[in-house]
């Protein structure tokens, strides 16, 4: 399994972190429920800023479902978490 981490390129590791550091955040000052749905908002635009205005870089898909994957399984387990 550490091998298969090890083979996951540095830029998507750039999106989950991001992504998650501003899930927790938002989940300070808003329900969980709205900081997954503002995070998934945030990946989105910034996939399509990227297609419409970068010249270097293209838009990729895989970005947005690294940026969305470890909030998203945060948000569920926190949601089914009997305690």
């Amino acid at each position: 399994m550490l091998s298969r981490l090890a083979n996951i390129p540095h830029d998507k590791l750039l999106h989950s972190f991001y992504g998650t550091l501003i899930y927790l955040v938002l989940t300070l000052l808003v329900p969980s429920f709205v900081a997954l749905l503002i995070v998934i908002a945030i990946a989105i635009s910034k996939e399509i800023y990227d297609s419409f205005h970068s010249k270097l870089h293209t838009a990729e898909t895989l970005d947005a479902v690294y940026t969305i994957f470890i909030p998203f399984i945060i948000h569920v387990r926190d949601t089914l978490w009997i305690g």
